[in-house]
């Protein structure tokens, strides 16, 4: 049993996913912890039965994982095809390869987002903004975003301001 405790606590995981540390609920903690997602399912997801046959459907990030409290937060936003890079306290544009490792997730305030965001979006166009905004970065370093491809989540609560930048040009 101490040693149970020590894995979940330790922060072991599965090749390529988040350490049990990172997840809210206690199952999801010891079903990663022990290898067992595989036999009962990836965690924060749960079971619905329907009509036309049985699914998986995720419970949301904020009931799947462990997050900072809410704070502000400042710095370039770069929106581009299947990815949503955030550098903090940045007040230049990033180069084009360079990635920041933190995943910004705008789904709960995208219909507050202004129109050029959501057509530049739309048309698969890389955008960078300077972004002001009230937020939660994850607790625990893993795999967030995208393929897991993001050390870190932070979910936007509340935009303050937003102003698309001219893209980067080379020297």
């Amino acid at each position: 049993m101490l040693a149970l405790v020590g894995a979940i606590l330790g922060g072991c995981s599965a090749p390529g996913g988040n350490p049990p540390s990172a997840f809210r609920r206690t199952t999801d903690q010891i079903y990663v912890a022990l290898g067992l997602s595989q036999i009962f399912g990836h965690p924060c997801y749960h079971k619905v039965e329907a009509e036309a046959g049985d699914y998986s459907e995720f419970i949301g990030k904020d009931a799947c994982y462990r997050f900072d409290p809410p704070r502000h937060f400042e710095g370039i936003w770069r929106d581009e095809f299947e990815a949503s890079r955030f550098f903090p306290n940045l007040d230049h544009l990033p180069a084009p390869e360079e990635d920041s490792g933190i995943w910004l997730s705008v789904d709960s305030v995208w219909n507050k987002l202004p129109p050029a965001v959501n057509e530049a979006a739309e048309k698969g166009v890389t955008t960078n903004y300077r972004i002001a905004f009230i937020g939660r970065k994850t607790s625990v370093p893993g795999h967030y975003g995208h393929m897991g491809a993001s050390r870190e989540d932070i979910v936007v609560h509340r935009i303050i301001e937003i102003e698309p930048l001219a893209a980067a040009t080379p020297d």
